[in-house]
């Protein structure tokens, strides 16, 4: 074992010890309604139609999540929705975003004191927590697993100057499209493989087309809409009354007070709804 292997695991054993009290923690608000209460999720009959079905379930609100809903399936079908097993699932699954995280820093050529801090500040963080110890928050490790994936694809894919259908390009264009079907801020992947160092990076945008394609049908089919929060008859959507330029408003507002509390984790709270982090009151 080479020093950054040595360097990483000491990180993922840091990290899974302070994670370990998760273990203890059972299911969480959205978790009941969107997880434990949904019918498809306890008999892996429901597999098929996890695949054209929107997230929630029991009311559409415009997201498409299936992988997402078949690791829930795993959970409940597998494992009886016993929350030792959800949450050992998703520790795992954070486990595993933290060491790519650490890859794919030392693939930009950080040195492996650099990597660790970071993927070690990452993996701790209280800000992280809902997406790292909340179950319905592996929307979120599932999303940023595979794009991470997807960059360090990338790299590789410019390193062997691989063209449209090389296997490191097909391999970031399965990474897009399946982190896409685990959140649609997945979305932002051909931005940041553009943006990643050295030229070339273009010659993966026909492939990424490609995926991109594919999730806008099984989107439509399943939710019948393309943008969250505007497909279907609006029954529960988060917002509803407000224009898109509130809406957008509000997210970006949402998106600067994430990042500053990752910055600075001082006042985090439980509740991780989306109009708690949204509003100016809150």
């Amino acid at each position: 074992m080479d020093s950054s292997a040595k360097i990483l695991a000491l990180v993922l054993v840091v990290v899974a010890v302070v994670h370990a009290p998760q273990l203890r923690c059972s299911y969480a608000y959205d978790d009941v309604e969107a997880i434990l209460e949904h019918p498809d999720l306890r008999s892996w009959d429901g597999a098929g139609a996890l695949l054209l079905t929107n997230y929630w379930g029991s009311r559409n609100i415009g997201l498409y999540r299936p992988l997402v809903q078949l690791s829930y399936l795993v959970d409940g079908a597998g494992f009886g929705f016993d929350p030792r097993a959800s949450h050992s699932i998703q520790m795992l699954l954070h486990l595993a975003v933290v060491g790519l995280l650490f890859i794919f820093l030392r693939r930009l050529g950080v040195g492996a004191g650099g990597a660790a801090a970071s993927a070690l500040l990452f993996g701790v963080n209280p800000a992280m927590l809902g997406a790292s110890v909340w179950i319905s928050g592996r929307t979120d490790v599932l999303s940023a697993l595979f794009v991470l994936l997807g960059l360090i694809s990338a790299l590789s894919a410019r390193a062997r100057g691989e063209g449209l259908w090389g296997m490191r390009t097909i391999g970031l264009g399965i990474c897009f499209l399946l982190g896409l079907m685990s959140k649609e801020m997945a979305v932002t992947l051909p931005l940041l493989v553009l943006l990643l160092p050295g030229r070339g990076h273009w010659r993966r945008l026909p492939m990424l087309g490609i995926a991109f394609g594919l999730y806008l049908v099984l989107r439509v089919s399943a939710v019948d809409g393309v943008l969250p929060s505007f497909a279907g008859d609006g029954a529960g959507v988060v917002f509803a009354e407000q224009g898109i330029g509130t809406r957008f408003a509000m997210g970006c507002r949402a998106c600067f007070r994430l990042l500053a509390l990752v910055v600075l984790p001082v006042g985090v709270a439980a509740d991780h709804r989306a109009h708690a982090w949204a509003l100016r009151d809150a």
